[in-house]
């Protein structure tokens, strides 16, 4: 929660054990309680609660739940969406060129070979 709070972001580089262990996301990590809420996990399946509540100095404090995120079932990405999360994800991993390709064969899923999409899939850089 402090990194996601700190990057606004989640993504692998925010989970990385060295992010996490800078200096900046360690002192809020500090500042950070987590409580289990069991009426937001009665919600689950059909709903992913969740509420943050930021206390800042002076006593005020702001508070905002939602009831699912983007890309749960309930809030499914758009293709746009799912093609800009994939190129964030695989970006460091496969050039323009591939991802566009694998992007393409996994929206033509019905009329496209799988061995086609394997073939792209086994051609990204693993590390």
């Amino acid at each position: 929660m402090a990194v996601a709070l700190t990057d606004g972001d989640v993504q692998p580089t925010q989970l990385e054990a060295a992010r996490i262990a800078k200096p900046d996301v360690q002192t809020l990590l500090r500042k950070v309680q987590v409580k289990p809420d069991a009426g937001f996990t009665a919600r689950y399946p059909l709903e992913a609660p969740s509420r943050v509540t930021v206390y800042v100095e002076g006593g005020k404090s702001y508070t905002h739940e939602v009831s699912s995120y983007p890309g749960f079932s309930s809030q499914p990405l758009t293709w746009d969406e799912v093609g800009a999360k994939f190129d964030n994800l695989v970006g460091p991993r496969a050039d323009g060129g591939l991802r566009r390709d694998i992007k393409s064969a996994v929206r033509s899923l019905e009329s496209v070979q799988v061995s086609e999409l394997t073939e792209l899939l086994a051609t990204v850089r693993t590390s």
